[in-house]
């Protein structure tokens, strides 16, 4: 139940002896011998049965809180949450940090000069309504924002795992506004909702 509060603190320790500690008492605590590979600890918490600290989720909003104190609203014990909290990692930016691509101006693709036949583009078709994203240019906002075939979409980038998805920001008649959250789920943009605060 403390290894993942352990693990989460261990970025945030400035000095490298300190640091070794924090694996050394992990080591010890679950007789894995994983040295300081942050990536290989997550992965074996990852592989075992959910224990969770009762405080979890009040350590990592409290934590996150000092980094941009608007995370704090992302975490707390009356959250519903349908994925294990501790799959949830800082990316370190910070909220909005990265700013999305809000309606794009489109251009014919026979003017589109500054791509080559390699070059990677997200291509949507809905209704007639074609759009293509090149990647050389979601990679610096990670999120586009565009109203296609008169419904408001969001597409998303992740360039961590190299795809997009597009996700239809209108549900039960409500529109959600989507932004960057800072946070990843194993390694995959996290986006949350301005009105609810809550991680999608």
């Amino acid at each position: 139940a403390y290894a993942a509060p352990l693990l989460e603190l261990v970025g945030f320790v400035p000095i490298r002896d300190v640091q070794r500690e924090v694996f050394v008492v992990l080591e010890q605590g679950t007789g894995q011998r994983l040295g300081a590979d942050l990536d290989r600890w997550y992965q074996w918490l990852w592989a075992r049965p959910l224990a969770q600290h009762p405080d979890y989720a009040r350590f990592k909003a409290e934590l996150y809180e000092q980094v941009d104190p608007r995370f704090r609203e992302y975490f707390g014990n009356q959250r519903a949450t349908t994925i294990r909290l501790d799959e949830i990692r800082w990316g370190g930016v910070w909220r909005d940090g990265i700013p999305p691509l809000k309606n794009p101006k489109m251009i014919a693709a026979a003017q589109a000069g500054y791509l080559a036949a390699d070059h990677i583009v997200f291509g949507v078709a809905i209704d007639g309504d074609v759009r293509a994203y090149p990647r050389r240019i979601l990679a610096w906002h990670e999120m586009v924002k565009d109203r296609i075939a008169g419904r408001e979409l969001n597409g998303v980038y992740c360039t961590l795992c190299g795809s997009m998805i597009l996700y239809d920001a209108t549900f039960n008649g409500v529109h959600h506004e989507l932004g960057t959250s800072g946070f990843l789920y194993r390694s995959n943009k996290l986006m949350y909702d301005h009105a609810t605060q809550s991680l999608w």
